[in-house]
């Protein structure tokens, strides 16, 4: 989220030396915190608005059960020395997840392979800046 890449590219390089730091580890709960806070101020606003769709309502009861254990289980088993795996675990996950969509979605779409290649690559450059 933005928050976590706030933390990581800007707040942790200027408030490093002065010990104010924070971790990866609470950079990601509070991306969690953040985007379940708005999930459910979205799905409220939804809910009011009568917007939500019967095939919705089925996504959502798919996957609640994922996130309602799977979020207490990751906060047990995600320890400082297991983060290194989870973090790796999770870019793998994240490739293979952006080749599945672009294999189903993108395919031949060269406008969306521009834009996708653009924000790649500058992602690519601010690690490798923030790595120097």
């Amino acid at each position: 989220t933005v928050a976590y890449t706030f933390g990581i590219f800007v707040y942790n390089p200027l408030f490093a030396n002065k010990g104010k730091a924070i971790s990866e580890s609470s950079l990601t709960v509070s991306s969690v915190v953040i985007m379940a806070y708005t999930t459910v101020v979205v799905t409220i606003v939804r809910l009011v608005q009568g917007d939500i769709s019967r095939d919705v309502f089925l996504c959502w009861g798919a996957v609640l059960w994922i996130v309602v254990f799977g979020a207490p289980i990751g906060s047990l088993l995600i320890t400082a020395p297991r983060e290194r795996f989870f973090r790796r675990l999770f870019y793998t996950l994240a490739v293979a997840q952006f080749i599945v969509f672009a294999t189903l979605k993108i395919r031949g779409n060269i406008a969306a392979w521009i834009i996708i290649s653009s924000i790649l690559f500058a992602s690519l450059v601010a690690i490798a800046l923030h790595a120097a």
